[in-house]
C-alpha cells in the first residue's frame, strides 16, 4: 500500500509542532545509531563498557561517563537506539508509513 503524503501547514503553531516533532524523531534515531556505533568501536561491541568511562582515554575524550557507570550508560543508549532503529520491530520501522506521511522534509 502506497503512503499518502499528508499536507498540513507549518505556518500555524500546531502544524509547526508536528513537523518539528517528526524532524526530531528522525534526528534522534540517526544520532543514537551513530553514537551506538562509536560506543561499539570503543567498547569492542559492548564487551568492555568501562572503556566509555573517564578512566579510559577514549572514554574521557568521547563520553566521559563517570567511573563505574559505563555499563549502565552503554545499555541505556544502546537500548534506546535499538528501540528506535531495529529493522522490523523498532519504532521507526513500525511507524515508517506514518512518519513518511507526515514528513514535510524540513
Amino acid at each position: 500500500m502506497a503512503a499518502t503524503h499528508l499536507i498540513y501547514s507549518t505556518t500555524v503553531p500546531n502544524g509547526l509542532k508536528v513537523a518539528k516533532a517528526i524532524s526530531n524523531l528522525q534526528s534522534a534515531a540517526t544520532d543514537l545509531a551513530r553514537e551506538t556505533a562509536v560506543m561499539n568501536a570503543i567498547t569492542g561491541g559492548g564487551v568492555t563498557p568501562a572503556n566509555l568511562e573517564t578512566g579510559n582515554p577514549d572514554g574521557l575524550a568521547n563520553f566521559a561517563v563517570a567511573v563505574g557507570q559505563g555499563n549502565a550508560f552503554y545499555t541505556a543508549v544502546n537500548n534506546l537506539s535499538v528501540g528506535l532503529n531495529a529493522p522490523s520491530t523498532g519504532f521507526m520501522a513500525v511507524n515508517a508509513a506514518n512518519i513518511a506521511n507526515l514528513d514535510l522534509g524540513a
